[in-house]
């Protein structure tokens, strides 16, 4: 992926960049952070900076909430992320995913990217526009972001919760702190394939589940309205 190009070309993680870096943050008369666990580690390593504050990012919450009729009634699982990059988790869901549909041939999964797979239960967008997000999250009854590092927000599931769509989503970074487990959606260890086909598989066999738990999430994406 051209960020780890990037970020190698840079030797972000050489001696040298590292000191660069830790020095130009004890300059900051103020740092801004997405979340308590960002200020936490940055205190950790930075025990004399003490003026860090948490501000959450946020959505336009009415652009997210106008439902137009569906066409498609297929039961849709929507992976809003980048399948080409490894943080995202991509290649962990399908794993997921494929077991799902084992049992449950009605069930798609959505992919808002450009591969195409030539299988089965398995759709794309091609590349999308975020002004036409919302009709993505329109499409679909059920969210997932299966990241594997710490995700500092979390914006796709803040987004999907506004739409009244329920999420299982790992638990970590930001996302720990906008999911509330079991009442909006699902936090699961990150890379656990059990636990998330357990969660996908009672959310598509349970519709009742689905609406309460989209229509709490709706509510909780309000706190986040900018």
């Amino acid at each position: 992926h051209p960020i780890y190009r990037e970020m190698k070309m840079a030797r972000v993680f050489s001696k040298k960049y590292y000191a660069l870096l830790i020095k130009n943050i004890e300059r900051a008369h103020h740092i801004i952070v997405y979340n308590d666990i960002l200020k936490k580690r940055l205190r950790g390593h930075l025990s004399c900076l003490s003026r860090i504050k948490v501000i959450f990012s946020g959505i336009e919450t009415k652009r997210f909430s106008k439902k137009k009729q569906r066409k498609d009634k297929k039961l849709t699982i929507l992976f809003p992320g980048r399948i080409d990059d490894p943080a995202k988790g991509f290649e962990f869901l399908l794993k997921v995913f494929r077991r799902l549909r084992k049992e449950h041939a009605h069930v798609r999964l959505l992919i808002t990217g450009k591969t195409d797979f030539g299988e089965e239960g398995i759709e794309t967008t091609g590349w999308v526009p975020h002004s036409q997000m919302p009709d993505i999250y329109n499409c679909a009854d059920i969210c997932v972001v299966p990241s594997l590092w710490e995700e500092p927000f979390g914006i796709a599931a803040l987004e999907a919760m506004a739409s009244s769509l329920p999420v299982v989503a790992s638990s970590v970074g930001g996302l720990k702190r906008i999911i509330q487990h079991k009442k909006t959606g699902f936090l699961i260890s990150p890379g656990n394939k059990g636990k998330f086909y357990k969660s996908l598989k009672e959310l598509v066999i349970n519709q009742d589940l689905r609406k309460e738990m989209g229509k709490k999430g709706k509510t909780r994406a309000e706190k986040y309205s900018w």
